[in-house]
């Protein structure tokens, strides 16, 4: 896959509009990052969007070794335009504007299943809710999230979960199939809880309230301070 490498230090970072702030650091790891939207320097239409991390990002290179086994390609990322560098580090991705997705379509979970098999490589947070509409193609977003299958125990240490349970009883699978019977295998991942409004009305008001803070902040009170550029 052709995609730009762009120097952090050649993007007019101020110029950009924010959407979103997420200021975390949890267990000694750093999980911040921002999400901004810019103009295209073609004549396509949208926008360009770009979330960038500092330095510190406890998965800040995860996408690199996903492009360079295939995993993300033409297929499974169609959106992607480039990736951010700075002083030789990896400190963001550049995606066209997508559409959200009125529903998802079996045979893109089939290619992606298809490339996780073949690469041995795997995106935590896969599922409908981290995919979306690019033209007519669906693309995957939120990229930074991957990784290689045997590595399948950093999930639960970097404070992430699967989107979609049967995804990660398909990687889950893989892995024991990788590690073979002289291997520990990890625990069963963990997913992402889904609650609805009905069941669980004020544990679905905090999830909703912590996802949307970020873009609230963005609004009131941009935050670009703390973002190394």
């Amino acid at each position: 896959m052709q995609i730009a490498n762009l120097e952090l230090s050649d993007i007019d970072v101020a110029s950009l509009k924010l959407h979103k702030v997420v200021r975390r650091h949890i267990g000694g790891q750093d999980h911040s990052r921002w999400v901004l939207s810019g103009p295209t320097e073609s004549n396509e239409n949208g926008r360009l969007y770009y979330k960038i991390w500092n330095a510190s990002y406890v998965r800040r290179d995860n996408i690199m070794g996903a492009l360079e086994s295939g995993f993300y390609d033409d297929r499974t990322v169609p959106a992607l335009r480039a990736l951010i560098f700075g002083r030789g580090v990896c400190r963001g991705y550049v995606m066209k504007e997508c559409r959200p997705l009125k529903s998802f379509d079996p045979s893109f979970f089939r290619v992606v299943l298809d490339r996780t098999s073949d690469t041995k490589y795997f995106a935590v947070q896969f599922g409908h809710a981290h995919s979306m509409l690019c033209g007519s193609a669906m693309s995957m977003i939120d990229l930074e999230g991957v990784y290689p299958i045997e590595e399948l125990g950093l999930v639960r240490r970097h404070y992430s979960a699967f989107a979609n349970a049967r995804y990660a009883e398909f990687v889950t699978a893989l892995y024991r199939d990788l590690a073979g019977s002289g291997e520990t295998t990890p625990s069963d991942p963990p997913l992402e809880r889904h609650m609805s409004w009905r069941r669980h009305p004020f544990q679905k008001a905090l999830v909703v309230a912590s996802k949307h803070a970020g873009r609230v902040s963005a609004r009131c009170a941009p935050r670009l301070t703390q973002l190394e550029v």
